[in-house]
């Protein structure tokens, strides 16, 4: 139910899989795709999210780890910057 809740609370174009679990395969979409359907159950609103046409598998040899650390330092990093020039750093 936690890919249906995240989906609710985030609202995310795409859901990635990836890390050791993605070595399953294109099996592993669809074994979350067939938990997502039977909770989704007979709710048309949930349904209508679609959690399971979002799901894709991280391409093998992808270095998801290191590349979201560096999108989170640039964020970061942008954050910080942002925050010195409204508070007169000019940083």
């Amino acid at each position: 139910m936690a890919v249906v809740t995240l989906t609710l609370t985030l609202d995310p174009a795409l859901i990635v899989l990836g890390g050791g679990v993605a070595e399953v395969g294109p099996r592993l979409v669809e074994w979350v795709q067939a938990s997502v359907s039977a909770r989704v159950g007979t709710s048309g609103f949930l349904a209508s999210l679609d959690v399971g046409g979002r799901l894709r598998l991280v391409p093998d040899g992808m270095p998801v780890g290191a590349l979201g650390a560096a999108l989170l330092a640039r964020q970061r990093l942008v954050e910080d910057v942002s925050f010195a020039a409204m508070a007169g750093g000019g940083g």
